[in-house]
């Protein structure tokens, strides 16, 4: 149900208006959190979504925080630098394929 307004708007920006958005992700487990943040990190990359402002990109990584710091539910063999690292290869192989 949350993918709904990521795929309507296909704008981060947009999203970080919807004051009620952000909150919802801690009615989520740890995987949940997880999977919602891949997703709207994946829909800014694949819309190139530009993130212009200093405060935007708190909030960006407020919002995706499941992906950038470690939690208190997940998994003792999940760490943030691994996914870190998964996203800087999928950003890698995107600018790669002259994508953006």
């Amino acid at each position: 149900m949350l993918k709904i307004p990521i795929d309507n708007y296909n704008n981060i920006l947009t999203l970080l208006e919807l004051k009620h958005f952000g909150p919802l992700f801690d009615y989520f487990d740890y995987e949940g959190r997880k999977n919602m943040s891949l997703y709207v990190v994946n829909n800014a990359l694949d819309n190139s979504t530009q993130i212009p402002m200093q405060d935007q990109v708190d909030q960006v990584l407020s919002l995706v925080a499941t992906l950038v710091q470690d939690q208190s539910d997940q998994p003792e063999e999940v760490s943030c630098h691994f996914i870190i690292m998964s996203l800087v290869t999928s950003y890698t192989f995107l600018y790669d394929k002259n994508v953006f």
